[in-house]
């Protein structure tokens, strides 16, 4: 149990007869007669385990990205009072927890580290007070109750360093033109303004700065996506911050770069993402608009004949009804994905769109369409944006359909 149990007890129970009964329901009374009342107490690490039949865990509301400590920076500059995030969710959900750049890195980073701990004593507290999701109490957390992510679990001991970082700051240079796409990318070239450039300078220096400190986990993933990597003018830099770590790519593959390809020969668990959205050079240019199919796929052969295991090259496919649904494109893509060694396909949906409920119920068929087709050929998916209810139903639809 959290170090934290006493201060909430102590803070939402003024009875001291009760708080001793709520300490005996979730620490078992062997250990609470051992606390005092009027004292902190932290369980001891060989006691808070799961052999002790007396006690329970506190189940509160939380999501992996808060309890294994993502580092997300996903925001378009100028446009977002705490860039510093867990996850990268809609803000359009409400108030996201997350932090301010600071005057220096470590100001920030431990902004961040007393927002996370607010958000979890908060979840603890008000669980411990019987109130339901979407009270109005929640101060750190009123935009995460409206989240599919959000569960009420019993959540295991928190990671204490960060376990994933996502770079993704805009505007960013990108070449591509898709359909889905909603932030502000630059025209042409590499050039940033002298406002965005001393954004892009704080944050690598924050991330320079969690490295060297040992703040960010040794296995964590890198995630690079922001706008195109292969010709962002801090592309360099960025590198450099990857070189020997286990990253992830996101790259729309239009020119293919040597030091990613040797990121992707020297560490296994490295992977080149492309969002590929579809199977045919006509979807594609609907798409993305740009017509640059077959040396997009070209690109794709080459970064593969640099990777060390299947599944270093991974392709999404955002799934939008009525554009990029046909079974030539499905057919096609599967196609793909056999020559690449992509034994699973990650679907998902436009996420501009995902707490919208227009084209519903099409979508839903779409979707279990493709996923029939993998599962025929022996091939699985990996899905990001529906919730559980709506994945049952995909399911189902497929089933159905296989």
């Amino acid at each position: 149990m959290n170090k934290l149990f006493s201060h909430i007890i102590a803070g939402v129970i003024p009875n001291k007869q009760l708080r001793r009964r709520v300490r005996e329901k979730f620490l078992g009374k062997d250990i609470a007669s051992r606390c005092s009342n009027e004292h902190l107490y932290r369980i001891p690490r060989n006691e808070c385990n799961d052999s002790n039949p007396t006690q329970e865990r506190l189940k509160y509301y939380s999501c992996d990205r808060i309890e294994n400590f993502g580092l997300i920076l996903n925001y378009v500059i100028g446009m977002c009072e705490k860039p510093l995030k867990f996850c990268c969710e809609p803000i359009g959900i409400g108030n996201i927890p997350g932090a301010a750049l600071c005057g220096t890195a470590e100001e920030s980073i431990n902004a961040l580290f007393r927002e996370r701990a607010n958000v979890i004593e908060e979840s603890k507290r008000l669980s411990l007070m019987g109130k339901p999701i979407l009270d109005e109490e929640r101060k750190y957390t009123s935009g995460c109750a409206k989240c599919v992510y959000f569960q009420l679990k019993n959540w295991e001991e928190k990671q204490e360093t960060f376990s994933f970082v996502n770079l993704s700051i805009y505007p960013s240079p990108c070449q591509c033109k898709c359909i889905y796409c909603n932030v502000r990318t630059l025209k042409e070239g590499s050039y940033l303004d002298k406002f965005q450039t001393e954004d892009y300078e704080k944050i690598l220096d924050l991330l320079e700065w969690a490295s060297n400190k040992d703040m960010i986990s040794a296995n964590a993933t890198w995630q690079i996506s922001s706008g195109e990597i292969t010709i962002h003018p801090y592309k360099e830099r960025i590198l450099n911050l990857v070189k020997g770590k286990k990253a992830k790519f996101c790259s729309n593959c239009f020119i293919f770069d040597e030091k990613i390809a040797a990121n992707l020969a020297e560490n296994p668990d490295s992977q080149i993402e492309l969002s590929i959205d579809c199977g045919t050079p006509e979807t594609w240019r609907k798409v993305k608009g740009v017509d640059n199919f077959d040396v997009v796929i070209n690109n794709l052969c080459k970064y593969h004949a640099n990777t060390t295991k299947p599944g270093q090259i991974q392709l999404k496919y955002i799934i939008m009804p009525g554009i990029n649904d046909g079974d030539a494109d499905y057919k096609s893509v599967i196609e793909i994905m056999k020559k690449l060694d992509v034994g699973k396909l990650y679907i998902s949906r436009n996420l501009h769109l995902k707490y919208a409920r227009e084209n519903h119920d099409a979508l839903i068929k779409a979707t279990g369409r493709i996923v029939a087709m993998l599962r025929r050929e022996r091939m699985g998916e990996i899905t990001y944006g529906f919730s559980s209810t709506e994945w049952a139903r995909v399911t189902a639809f497929a089933n159905e359909s296989t």
